[in-house]
């Protein structure tokens, strides 16, 4: 019985002293761990800032794509006066077919195309 009672005191010691170092341990690595938790927020907090400046961006490139589909490439008017200027420096259409030059220009420069020109 005594034996016993020595046997398992001695184990509670160990136990202890088992317990003792992880506690150490654990103690260690505290300000690590801490340090780790703060950088993960702070990536968070950063990736959540990120994140609405992207949908920012988007919203605001989606607002530019908009005004660039509504506002024409080139008016009308410009079409015509290039047309024009073309065919004053010389240059010949390879391919004609443009009704909105037709209203606005001389009779020989009606079907001016600005596909492609030669020279």
């Amino acid at each position: 019985m005594r034996d016993e009672l020595t046997a398992s005191q001695r184990e509670q010691a160990r136990l202890r002293e088992c317990l003792e170092q992880i506690l150490q341990e654990v103690e260690a690595k505290a300000p690590a761990l801490k340090r780790q938790r703060e950088q993960y927020d702070a990536a968070l907090d950063h990736v959540e800032d990120l994140e609405h400046k992207l949908a920012s961006a988007q919203q605001e490139n989606d607002r530019y794509a908009e005004r660039v589909r509504q506002k024409p490439a080139i008016d009308e008017s410009s079409l015509v006066l290039l047309n024009v200027s073309l065919l004053d420096l010389g240059c010949v259409p390879t391919t004609a077919t443009c009704s909105a030059a037709g209203a606005h220009a001389g009779a020989a420069r009606d079907s001016v195309a600005p596909a492609r020109w030669a020279m």
